[in-house]
């Protein structure tokens, strides 16, 4: 499933569904931080979803590491398209 969790409660929308026994939010979380509010909301809805004893697994790219890497010109694009 998949919810862009910063702005709303989730917790509302996915009651039906939940707890979960996993949340995993990869290369996405600074998408979460455009306010502080914003990612107050999303680490609440990660923790009103998860099942107690519950996995929440994040990953985040380091922004020092890829602005070395596009300076070093050891990246490639990447072209994404939108077929409506």
């Amino acid at each position: 499933m998949l919810y862009y969790g910063s702005h709303v409660r989730l917790d509302r929308a996915l009651k039906d569904d939940a707890p979960f026994d996993v949340c995993s939010c990869q290369f996405v979380m600074h998408y979460s931080w455009s306010t502080e509010a914003c990612a107050r909301r999303a680490f609440a809805n990660i923790s009103a979803l998860l099942r107690p004893g519950g996995t929440f697994i994040g990953t985040m790219p380091d922004a020092n590491v890829l602005v070395k890497k596009l300076r070093e010109g050891s990246c490639y694009l990447l072209c994404f398209y939108v077929l409506l």
